[in-house]
């Protein structure tokens, strides 16, 4: 399964299944996936999600999360699995330059299946409107490309953790220039996390 659309660096779009259970998409431009073969899922919640150790937030009354190369989403929605019986306000920006990786995940069944009610409808809402807003949590992402669209993120200084999770440096080094990762940097919080 591939969507084509030259017209932005991720090019055309090819789907397949990992060991896992869940499903990635590879970048033809790239020529990487999205995650390893072992697992999405998986990928998700052992590179971002158990390194951000999220009960040092516990006390905290909002906690501000920089999702950097949203993609499908997952690191995302295993952050709100794991935080869903937690009280603190969350404060989440994403950054995405293709809108594709989203449409495809929600539209994928496996995908959909994976994720907790709660993570798909806001996930739902940031395909649909950019923004979600919730009791215990609000978000917001910025679509193009994320050189540009760090400078629109607002809360310097405030982030509690950044996930980047961009290609890796070999096939996509503008987002692991130093330049770039000093912008991420002044976005951090004195105890903040970049993972």
């Amino acid at each position: 399964n591939s969507q084509r659309d030259q017209s932005n660096g991720l090019g055309e779009l090819s789907s397949f299944k990992t060991l896992d259970g869940s499903f990635t998409l590879k970048s033809n431009n790239f020529k990487e996936s999205f995650h390893s073969k072992f697992g999405a899922k998986k990928e998700a919640n052992q590179k971002f999600i158990a390194p951000a150790e999220l009960n040092r937030f516990n006390n905290k009354k909002e906690f501000f999360v920089l999702d950097v190369c949203f993609g499908l989403g997952y690191n995302t929605a295993c952050l709100i699995e794991a935080l869903e019986k937690n009280t603190t306000l969350l404060n989440w920006w994403g950054l995405e330059i293709d809108k594709r990786p989203l449409n495809i995940a929600l539209e994928n069944s496996v995908f959909v299946s994976n994720c907790s009610e709660k993570a798909i409808r806001i996930l739902k809402a940031l395909n649909k409107n950019g923004t979600w807003n919730e009791r215990h949590s609000k978000g917001m992402i910025l679509w193009g490309d994320a050189r540009q669209t760090i400078n629109e993120v607002p809360c310097n200084g405030s982030f509690d953790l950044i996930m980047l999770d961009a290609f890796s440096p070999k096939k996509c080094p503008q987002l692991w220039s130093q330049e770039f990762i000093k912008a991420l940097i002044s976005k951090l919080a004195e105890n903040g996390r970049l993972i």
